[in-house]
Protein backbone atom coordinates (compact mmCIF):
# COMPACT_ATOMS: atom_id res chain seq x y z
CA UNK A 1 0.00 0.00 0.00
CA UNK A 2 1.46 3.31 -1.13
CA UNK A 3 0.96 6.59 0.75
CA UNK A 4 1.99 10.05 -0.39
CA UNK A 5 2.83 12.47 2.45
CA UNK A 6 2.66 16.12 1.36
CA UNK A 7 3.96 18.48 4.03
CA UNK A 8 6.34 21.43 3.71
CA UNK A 9 7.88 20.62 7.09
CA UNK A 10 10.49 18.01 6.17
CA UNK A 11 10.87 16.83 9.77
CA UNK A 12 7.15 16.09 10.06
CA UNK A 13 7.13 14.41 6.65
CA UNK A 14 10.11 12.24 7.63
CA UNK A 15 8.54 11.30 10.98
CA UNK A 16 5.34 10.31 9.18
CA UNK A 17 7.33 8.31 6.65
CA UNK A 18 9.18 6.39 9.36
CA UNK A 19 5.99 5.63 11.30
CA UNK A 20 4.08 4.52 8.20
CA UNK A 21 6.97 2.42 6.88
CA UNK A 22 7.21 0.68 10.25
CA UNK A 23 3.52 -0.15 9.82
CA UNK A 24 4.22 -1.72 6.42
CA UNK A 25 3.36 1.10 4.00
CA UNK A 26 5.45 2.33 1.07
CA UNK A 27 5.78 6.10 1.46
CA UNK A 28 6.60 8.94 -0.92
CA UNK A 29 7.05 12.57 0.08
CA UNK A 30 6.36 15.95 -1.46
CA UNK A 31 7.15 19.29 0.16
CA UNK A 32 5.10 21.75 -1.87
CA UNK A 33 1.74 21.73 -3.60
CA UNK A 34 2.84 21.37 -7.24
CA UNK A 35 5.23 18.55 -6.34
CA UNK A 36 2.44 16.79 -4.44
CA UNK A 37 0.20 16.87 -7.52
CA UNK A 38 3.03 15.72 -9.82
CA UNK A 39 4.00 12.90 -7.45
CA UNK A 40 0.41 11.73 -7.01
CA UNK A 41 -0.16 11.67 -10.77
CA UNK A 42 3.11 9.78 -11.33
CA UNK A 43 2.55 7.11 -8.68
CA UNK A 44 -1.24 7.11 -8.03
CA UNK A 45 -0.95 6.28 -4.32
CA UNK A 46 -3.55 4.40 -2.29
CA UNK A 47 -3.91 7.45 -0.01
CA UNK A 48 -2.61 11.02 0.22
CA UNK A 49 -1.88 12.80 3.51
CA UNK A 50 -2.05 16.56 2.93
CA UNK A 51 -1.00 19.51 5.01
CA UNK A 52 -2.98 22.68 4.33
CA UNK A 53 -0.12 25.20 4.35
CA UNK A 54 2.39 24.43 1.63
CA UNK A 55 4.28 26.64 -0.81
CA UNK A 56 3.18 26.90 -4.42
CA UNK A 57 -0.32 25.52 -3.82
CA UNK A 58 -2.06 24.87 -0.53
CA UNK A 59 -3.53 21.52 0.45
CA UNK A 60 -6.99 22.51 -0.75
CA UNK A 61 -5.57 23.35 -4.17
CA UNK A 62 -3.81 19.99 -4.29
CA UNK A 63 -7.03 18.27 -3.27
CA UNK A 64 -8.94 20.01 -6.08
CA UNK A 65 -6.26 19.10 -8.62
CA UNK A 66 -6.36 15.44 -7.56
CA UNK A 67 -10.15 15.36 -7.78
CA UNK A 68 -10.04 16.96 -11.25
CA UNK A 69 -7.79 14.24 -12.70
CA UNK A 70 -9.30 10.89 -13.70
CA UNK A 71 -6.26 8.97 -12.41
CA UNK A 72 -6.51 10.36 -8.88
CA UNK A 73 -10.14 11.38 -8.49
CA UNK A 74 -10.92 8.40 -6.24
CA UNK A 75 -7.68 8.40 -4.21
CA UNK A 76 -8.63 9.04 -0.57
CA UNK A 77 -7.20 12.19 0.96
CA UNK A 78 -6.58 12.70 4.66
CA UNK A 79 -5.79 16.23 5.84
CA UNK A 80 -3.18 16.45 8.60
CA UNK A 81 -2.71 20.05 9.66
CA UNK A 82 -1.99 22.52 12.41
CA UNK A 83 -4.78 24.68 10.95
CA UNK A 84 -7.60 22.80 12.65
CA UNK A 85 -10.24 25.48 12.38
CA UNK A 86 -13.90 24.63 11.90
CA UNK A 87 -13.99 26.28 8.44
CA UNK A 88 -10.98 24.20 7.30
CA UNK A 89 -12.49 21.04 8.75
CA UNK A 90 -15.80 21.72 7.02
CA UNK A 91 -14.12 22.57 3.71
CA UNK A 92 -12.11 19.35 3.77
CA UNK A 93 -14.92 17.00 4.76
CA UNK A 94 -17.59 18.69 2.65
CA UNK A 95 -15.18 18.48 -0.28
CA UNK A 96 -14.90 14.73 0.14
CA UNK A 97 -11.78 14.26 2.25
CA UNK A 98 -11.63 10.92 4.04
CA UNK A 99 -10.63 12.51 7.35
CA UNK A 100 -9.22 15.65 8.99
CA UNK A 101 -6.65 15.24 11.76
CA UNK A 102 -5.07 18.09 13.71
CA UNK A 103 -1.40 18.37 14.62
CA UNK A 104 -0.12 17.36 17.04
CA UNK A 105 -1.52 13.96 16.22
CA UNK A 106 -1.65 10.53 17.81
CA UNK A 107 0.62 8.33 15.71
CA UNK A 108 -1.19 5.07 16.42
CA UNK A 109 -4.53 6.64 15.53
CA UNK A 110 -3.08 8.05 12.32
CA UNK A 111 -1.75 4.65 11.21
CA UNK A 112 -5.07 3.02 12.06
CA UNK A 113 -6.98 5.70 10.13
CA UNK A 114 -4.69 5.34 7.10
CA UNK A 115 -5.10 1.56 7.06
CA UNK A 116 -8.89 1.67 7.55
CA UNK A 117 -9.31 4.35 4.90
CA UNK A 118 -7.31 2.41 2.30
CA UNK A 119 -9.21 -0.81 3.03
CA UNK A 120 -12.56 1.02 2.84
CA UNK A 121 -11.59 2.70 -0.45
CA UNK A 122 -10.49 -0.64 -1.95
CA UNK A 123 -13.84 -2.13 -1.00
CA UNK A 124 -15.67 0.68 -2.83
CA UNK A 125 -14.11 -0.30 -6.16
Amino acid sequence: MRVLVADDDRDIARALQIRLEQAGFDVDQAHDGPSAVDRALATVPDLVILDISMPGMDGFGVFEALRANAATTRVPVLFLTAHGTVPNWLSALNGGAADFICKPYDGARLVRTVRETIVRAAGDD
